[in-house]
């Protein structure tokens, strides 16, 4: 796995170093089986009502957000697709909390073209104004994609539900203010229990797709067809690299 990350590896490029790059291919790499991948794994954790799954991430989860500031943001339309209907649980005028990573896309046409959303059947597309995206993709495992990843407890309105017919409802959401920002945390905190919210931490306005209610993810991971297998020591072992360099 560490050896498909650096055969990847370019120029550096947008100031991050190799080692920083790498954070990125790592997080965005998907193998089958595909619960085995990083950002599998990470976002369950981020996602669950038990705030100790995050614990044994915490070193690398602080060390990709730190990495994710250096980039610049950017104030976009992206599109987040899903194979469910979501509609339910994004009444117009709720506010409602991301709190994993949330991949999207600049180009409207990749969702269907990486089987991010059918053409039949019940399907959510997300439209999403953000202001806090990072463009990955130079960065990603996947360079043809017009990636940009929302950090987590990303924070929304929704301002408009319609449903299309023929199965497919468009959601547009607006970022706003979040209650809980966790680049400014993990910038000035340094312990697990100072930086990562609890989930009796009180939002205003939730709906009940908050993550914190454990069962209903936001925007499932989306799927890629890749046929990588995962060597789960490999794993421990670049994450243990990457921030141990970091601490250092």
């Amino acid at each position: 796995m560490i050896k498909t990350v650096e055969e990847n590896n370019g120029e550096s490029e947008d100031g991050l170093t190799m080692d920083e790059s790498n954070s990125i291919r790592l997080y965005s790499l998907e193998w089958q089986p595909r619960e085995k991948s990083v950002f599998y794994i990470l976002n369950k954790a981020l996602r669950s009502e038990n705030r100790q799954q995050l614990k044994p991430w915490f070193l690398f989860l602080r060390h990709i957000l730190t990495v994710l500031a250096h980039l610049p943001s950017t104030v976009v339309t992206v599109y987040r697709g899903i194979n469910m209907d979501l509609a339910s649980k994004y009444r117009t005028g709720t506010t409602i909390v991301w709190w994993g990573f949330s991949s999207c896309m600049k180009n409207i046409n990749q969702l269907e073209k990486k089987l991010f959303l059918n053409k039949i059947g019940k399907r959510t597309l997300f439209v999403i104004n953000c202001y806090s995206g990072k463009d990955i993709h130079r960065h990603s495992m996947y360079e043809g994609e017009s990636e940009v990843l929302l950090p987590p407890a990303c924070q929304f309105t929704v301002m408009n539900s319609v449903n299309k017919g023929r199965g497919l409802h468009v959601i547009e959401l607006n970022e706003i203010q979040p209650s809980y920002d966790f680049f400014n945390a993990i910038s000035s905190s340094a312990t697990f229990s100072s930086v990562v919210p609890s989930c009796q931490t009180k939002f205003e306005a939730i709906s009940t797709v908050s993550l914190c209610k454990k069962t209903l993810p936001a925007a499932l991971p989306n799927p890629r067809l890749e046929d990588r297998y995962v060597d789960i020591d490999s794993v421990a072992y670049f994450l243990f690299y990457s921030c141990w360099n970091f601490r250092s």
